[in-house]
């Protein structure tokens, strides 16, 4: 905390002083948890004073960089994991054979 603002490099110290418990302490498991702090982190807009906009400070930096397509009335990270399972079906549902697109039943 900087002046009671919560900051990156205090997230970064919590989990870094953060000891996972043993039956779970794997590193599959720690890796998905160092993914999610990254992921706050990186949403986070730390010009902003949290006392000020605290949406904008807590997830600005996402909002800038994802912006809503315009097929779409709304846009966030369900929206995007759908839009990759999709791109990822049409994939394995297509194969090219003899420069032809042919269905796969």
């Amino acid at each position: 905390f900087t002046n009671g603002i919560l900051n990156e490099s205090s997230l970064r110290w919590n989990f870094d002083s953060y000891s996972l418990p043993k039956k779970m302490s794997n590193e599959s498991i720690e890796s998905e948890y160092v993914a999610a702090i990254q992921n706050i982190v990186n949403s986070m807009n730390t010009t902003v004073n949290p006392c000020d906009d605290f949406f904008q400070y807590a997830c600005g930096r996402w909002i800038d960089e994802h912006p809503i397509p315009d097929d779409k009335s709304g846009y966030g990270t369900s929206a995007i994991t759908t839009d990759i399972v999709r791109h990822q079906m049409k994939g394995n549902m297509y194969s090219v054979s003899d420069n032809k697109l042919s269905f796969i039943i």
